[in-house]
């Protein structure tokens, strides 16, 4: 009896232990899943094959929708298949999720400006409150400080621009 009763709990704490392995194998397979994705992303956007890139990048977000990453992979790929307002969110919602990096705010002040010069109206009202930002996350960052010069020469604040261009150097 002492026998049957030892081996049901072995049986139990093997299960147990069967069902952890496996709960950790899913958990894991999604960001993996996703990291791949977004790599290949890269790697065919680079080629020039920018609808397969913006396939790849949308399985990565969909795959782990928390990572910054994942979502300025996307906006490249969006870029590189002409589609700015895609991109434009895609590189909005990259900035909501790590709010202080000043490189992803860039990457949308660009698109912004490709969007203003062809014809977007309402891209010229976002592109002040973006160029300010970049410089508020980062004020001793060149690259904010010539992204902002950037966008308020485009704006045609020339005093501004100045300003901008002189903290850069």
């Amino acid at each position: 009896a002492q026998l049957r009763r030892e081996s049901a709990i072995y049986g139990w704490v093997q299960i147990l232990f069967l069902t952890l392995a496996l709960v950790a194998a899913f958990t894991t397979l999604s960001p993996w899943a996703a990291s791949r994705s977004i790599r290949l992303a890269q790697d065919v956007r680079l080629m020039g094959q920018s609808r397969e890139a913006v396939d790849q990048a949308l399985r990565a977000t969909r795959s782990d929708s928390g990572r910054a990453e994942y979502w300025h992979g996307l906006g490249l790929a969006y870029i590189a298949d002409s589609r700015l307002k895609n991109a434009s969110e895609a590189f909005r919602h990259a900035s909501s999720l790590a709010p202080y990096d000043a490189r992803l705010l860039g990457d949308l002040a660009t698109t912004e400006l490709l969007l203003m010069g062809s014809g977007d109206a309402t891209a010229r009202g976002r592109l002040s409150a973006i160029a300010n930002k970049v410089v508020e996350i980062d004020p001793n960052n060149p690259r904010a400080n010539l992204t902002k010069a950037s966008v308020k020469l485009a704006l045609g604040e020339l005093p501004e621009a100045i300003l901008s261009i002189n903290r850069a150097l």
